[in-house]
């Protein structure tokens, strides 16, 4: 074959590869421009999705976790420290039971029976004699306060009289108000009552009167 031939045969094979591409690149064209597009909505849902799927797939790191704190025996220390609480001294109800195990029956029945014959006293006195208020002596008062003492305890309880709370008149004294219109006549009457607390009491000491006047004492006197 000649020179001349051979390069005619190669001419027209590269001619028809150049043909070939072009008819390839129109039909690509053809076929991508006869396609339908996704709308702007379907887009934004693909987009979503995908980014989804990498969200989720996308490889995570283990976070390495510190070990928990074993709290087991604490709670077990403040359960227990709960249930036995640090031991004090409770006094409650102590002011209730002292008198049953400080006072001596026999002295608590004795004063007792003093503190009616002073209640019998006290009633007769505001009928018989002029009289605004009056107040003797308690002797269960007395033993309490002693018990107390004894015990370390301090009662709380307010003893309301007639002439103030929490005092009371020494064993055989009594204290008295009298009504004005009687003032002359005071030291007969602190004399009548003497007289008659010493019937009613059957008693044989020394009886001392202290009339009060308002708040105040205002003569005392005593008598055999």
């Amino acid at each position: 074959m000649r020179k001349a031939e051979k390069i005619g045969i190669g001419a027209i094979a590269v001619l028809s590869i150049v043909v070939l591409f072009f008819l390839y690149m129109n039909i690509r064209k053809t076929t991508q421009a006869s396609a339908p597009r996704p709308s702007a909505s379907e887009a934004h849902v693909a987009a979503d999705k995908t980014r989804q799927k990498e969200k989720t797939f996308s490889p995570v790191e283990p976070v390495p976790q510190e070990p928990a704190s074993d709290t087991t025996v604490r709670m077990g220390e403040n359960i227990e420290a709960a249930a036995s609480p640090p031991a004090i001294e409770d006094q409650t109800g102590m002011e209730d039971d002292f008198e049953s195990e400080a006072i001596d029956p026999v002295r608590l029945a004795e004063a007792e029976l003093a503190l009616i014959n002073n209640q019998l006293y006290e009633e007769l006195a505001r009928e018989t004699l002029p009289t605004l208020s009056i107040q003797t002596h308690n002797p269960v008062w007395a033993l309490e306060d002693e018990a107390a003492e004894v015990a370390g305890i301090t009662i709380k309880e307010t003893r309301t009289g007639p002439f103030g709370n929490n005092i009371q008149p020494a064993e055989n004294e009594i204290w008295l108000r009298i009504p004005a219109d009687y003032a002359a006549e005071h030291r007969d009457i602190m004399a009548e009552n003497a007289d008659l607390y010493r019937a009613e009491t059957g008693t044989n000491e020394p009886i001392t009167i202290m009339l009060w006047v308002g708040g105040r004492p205002y003569a005392r006197h005593q008598y055999e």
